[in-house]
């Protein structure tokens, strides 16, 4: 499985250092968001029901991978 892969050009005044930070950004949402699910999906919280910890749990693969910009939000409209 290969990550995806995009210009990083947003602006002619990226420094290096910032592209690497975009690029070490992106590759961490990619692996931290499966991880928040199969954690959040397994905890017990009291008083949600097994749907809603399910839907938690998606929701927040979806946030890890929506802060950290993993997937562009361009393919996502």
């Amino acid at each position: 499985m290969s990550l995806p892969t995009q210009d990083l050009t947003l602006s002619a005044n990226v420094s290096p250092a910032e592209e690497r930070f975009e690029r070490l950004r992106k590759r961490v949402g990619w692996y931290l968001a499966p991880i928040v699910l199969v954690v959040l999906w397994f905890i017990p919280f009291p008083g949600l029901s097994v749907p809603a910890r399910h839907l938690f749990a998606i929701v927040g693969m979806a946030l890890t991978l929506w802060m950290s910009e993993a997937i562009p939000l361009v393919q996502c409209l």
